[in-house]
């Protein structure tokens, strides 16, 4: 069976055109695509081992938490944020908003 060399699914990540992440059950961020750092203005190594809430605006981050924990008791197919206005933090605290595919 072929496998994809990991160098080669990070470049390809890397190019695509969207900020892309991946976080564990307990939503610790374990993977970004380098779209992440130009968005959110963290360096890479700085974001990789965080929270996904440190990308949230601080009013919506105890809520999402909640979200988040009832999302992973109850996997299924959905769009993130479904019927939810979206913002995102940047390092800088400045806010913009966000919608997910």
């Amino acid at each position: 069976m072929f496998q994809i060399p990991p160098a080669l699914a990070r470049s390809t990540l890397d190019a695509a055109p969207d900020a892309m992440l991946i976080i564990d059950t307990s939503g610790i961020i374990c993977f970004t695509n380098r779209q992440v750092s130009a968005l959110f203005g963290y360096p890479h190594d700085e974001i990789i081992g965080q929270r996904i809430e440190k990308l949230l605006p601080e009013r919506f981050r105890a809520q999402h938490i909640g979200h988040r924990e009832r999302y992973v008791d109850n996997l299924r197919m959905r769009p993130m944020g479904f019927g939810s206005d979206l913002f995102g933090r940047r390092q800088d605290g400045s806010e913009f908003p966000s919608k997910s595919a």
